[in-house]
């Protein structure tokens, strides 16, 4: 981390995501029931998905949405730069405008914005974004959050925009394939589902 991050401030490239991983021993009166329930309760801001994988299973809650994709809408965010949520409202707030003014987050989280903008270009969409990022609180952190709105071509496929738009800087990194090869030489484990698209599609592409 310390060389990644000197190499960062030696503008060598802007962004490196790394992951790590984790194996707990679970016990035998383990509830999945209760654990999606805790997720239910208290990430309810959250997009919580759950899939079955034969013996085991892919679950959690993830804030950020990747693309999503309506008949005269896609609708996408970055969701980037971060800060601890308050122990009351006056710190919360305190810590929100810390956040919106601090000149480290601000570029981190324009540079998720213009790469977005930038996947983005090539469908030759009308794209719409806000200047100035709001706040997304979550229950034990909060974020700098964009929106980002485009109108469709009658032909636009939610497939193709998961394919352009996947992996956002915020999952890899800046600029995308230094960050991969930076990603792979470093992180000892194989992701596997972690950190990519999940959700629902139908026969139409939407």
């Amino acid at each position: 981390v310390s060389e990644i991050a000197q190499n960062v401030r030696d503008d060598k490239y802007k962004k490196v995501v790394l992951a790590a991983s984790v194996a707990l021993a679970l016990e035998s009166n383990w509830s999945f029931d209760n654990a999606f329930d805790y997720l239910r309760v208290n990430y309810s801001e959250c997009f919580l998905f759950h899939i079955n994988l034969g013996k085991g299973m892919f679950f959690g809650a993830s804030p950020e949405l990747l693309v999503r994709l309506t008949e005269n809408k896609i609708e996408t965010a970055a969701l980037a730069a971060s800060m601890a949520r308050g122990n009351n409202q006056n710190d919360d707030l305190s810590l929100a405008a810390e956040l919106l003014s601090d000149q480290k987050s601000k570029v981190e989280h324009q540079l998720v914005v213009d790469s977005i903008i930038d996947k983005l270009k090539g469908l030759e969409l009308d794209i719409s974004v806000n200047s100035v990022p709001k706040i997304r609180k979550l229950k034990n952190i909060q974020h700098l959050s964009t929106p980002i709105y485009g109108t469709p071509k009658a032909n636009t496929n939610i497939i193709d925009l998961v394919d352009r738009l996947h992996p956002t800087p915020a999952v890899c990194g800046y600029p995308e394939s230094t960050a991969k090869e930076i990603i792979d030489h470093y992180e000892n484990f194989d992701r596997g589902w972690y950190a990519g698209p999940v959700g629902w599609v139908d026969a139409d592409g939407k």
